[in-house]
């Protein structure tokens, strides 16, 4: 983040164009020996540099063995950041695992969290620590540079867990450039493993994608093992008098205790004392469902579903031979519920002459209809009595309106055929020409 100058005694020239200084503030939440969540703030100050991903990544590696030296009974490593572009990048993916080896602290899991949720720890303690710099400021004191932050900050017994370190990024070590790895924002949560690394798009669901250690190394063009951290510390950091902060939730009182909070899903009997756990039930959704009276009608249905899933379907098979055989419904193949794609069909010749005639007939007389041109066909019997058609001859409305516009369209390009004639030309030319001639004749 940035942190914009103040002086006890600020100019109006002094307020414009000001350019802010650079701090990191890292929190780390940890259980100490009496299985007490503990945490330590850890902020790096500089005057100047890039927010990328080396000084992130630079940063990290002086906390880690920070941490390290100060708590050396951890030994490994969850981290959780927001999704600014020097966070979610594969430089980070590529170079955490060479900085678990040389701090000697394990990455497990790096996750990404959701929008204005994950920040919370890292927010409230900066507030603490700007109250205390302002607190410098109106006692007659100055803050426009990295150590005065520090001196601020430290000053008297400090801010409880906060500790600040004045630092500078040395850019010649960046090795790292560029790197081959695609999709990076796909996925919000890295598991780094002993032959790679796991990704998935949330926290532990699905198989996820699997990158090994070849493949890195590949993707990071075969530097990233040889990246050394660019953090020089100018001035290192300062315990306060109360060295760790304490997390723990607020006990409920005497009124909390006498008030039951209910689960409001039908059917669920949880209950609650306070409506903060009342929340986080809803949150989660695990709900303990008990039926309290069944009716007759709930039996009966169920009843009449177990009948249901006992019925075996059979339907019957036509083979080539004509004979049927019964099938259960299980053994049919994949893909029997799809429709099928449709052929197409030729007319025979007794069914072309039957509809040519009856479109020469429409063309004499009224146009032909084909619905009933169909029903005609289903019933038209010749002299001894016999179906003319059969029924595999039959014919839709919409096949036989679809045969009438062809021969329609065969109709109309035949005129126009003949129209299109050379020796119509010649004609229209004589034409033109004995006009001319009687134009002149009576001038």
């Amino acid at each position: 983040m940035k942190f914009l100058p103040l002086k006890f005694r600020e100019k109006q020239t002094d307020w414009f164009g000001q350019r802010g200084k650079n701090w990191h503030v890292t929190v780390c939440i940890y259980r100490d020996a009496q299985d007490t969540i503990c945490h330590r703030t850890f902020t790096h100050v500089f005057d100047g540099g890039k927010q990328d991903w080396f000084s992130v990544i630079s940063i990290i590696e002086n906390v880690f063995n920070t941490i390290k030296d100060q708590l050396p009974q951890l030994t490994e490593v969850f981290l959780r950041s927001d999704n600014a572009a020097c966070y979610h990048c594969g430089h980070m993916w590529l170079c955490l695992p060479e900085v678990s080896k040389r701090t000697g602290l394990n990455v497990k899991t790096y996750c990404y969290s959701e929008p204005q949720a994950g920040k919370s720890y890292c927010d409230s303690k900066n507030a603490h620590m700007k109250r205390k710099m302002r607190t410098w400021v109106t006692e007659g004191n100055d803050i426009v540079t990295a150590t005065d932050m520090k001196s601020a900050i430290d000053a008297t017994t400090g801010v409880t867990g906060c500790q600040v370190a004045v630092v500078t990024m040395d850019t010649d070590k960046q090795i790292v450039k560029s790197h081959r790895l695609k999709q990076i924002n796909c996925f919000n949560e890295v598991v780094f493993q002993d032959n790679g690394i796991l990704l998935r798009k949330a926290y532990a669901i699905g198989d996820g994608k699997f990158i090994s250690n070849d493949e890195l190394l590949k993707a990071g063009n075969g530097l990233q093992m040889s990246q050394q951290s660019g953090c020089k510390t100018l001035e290192g950091f300062t315990l306060p008098t109360v060295c760790e902060g304490k997390i723990s939730r607020p006990q409920p009182t005497q009124t909390d205790l006498d008030t039951v909070y209910c689960c409001p899903e039908p059917g669920c009997t949880n209950t609650f004392p306070c409506y903060r756990d009342a929340e986080d039930h809803l949150a989660l959704g695990t709900h303990n469902c008990q039926l309290v009276k069944e009716s007759t009608y709930d039996n009966i249905k169920r009843q009449w579903a177990r009948l249901c899933n006992e019925v075996v379907i059979t339907y019957k098979v036509r083979t080539t031979t004509g004979s049927c055989t019964s099938q259960a419904d299980g053994s049919r193949q994949m893909g029997w519920a799809l429709r099928s794609a449709r052929k197409g069909v030729r007319f025979n010749t007794k069914v072309k002459d039957f509809l040519q005639a009856k479109f020469m007939e429409g063309e004499r007389n009224k146009k032909s209809d084909p619905l009933e041109v169909s029903y005609i066909m289903k019933t038209l019997r010749d002299d001894e009595g016999n179906k003319m058609f059969s029924h595999s001859e039959w014919l839709r409305p919409n096949q036989i309106t679809s045969f009438f516009s062809r021969l329609s369209n065969k109709k109309i390009k035949r005129k126009t055929e003949a129209i299109d004639d050379e020796d119509l030309f010649v004609v229209l030319d004589a034409i033109d020409n004995d006009v001319l001639l009687n134009e002149l004749s009576e001038s």
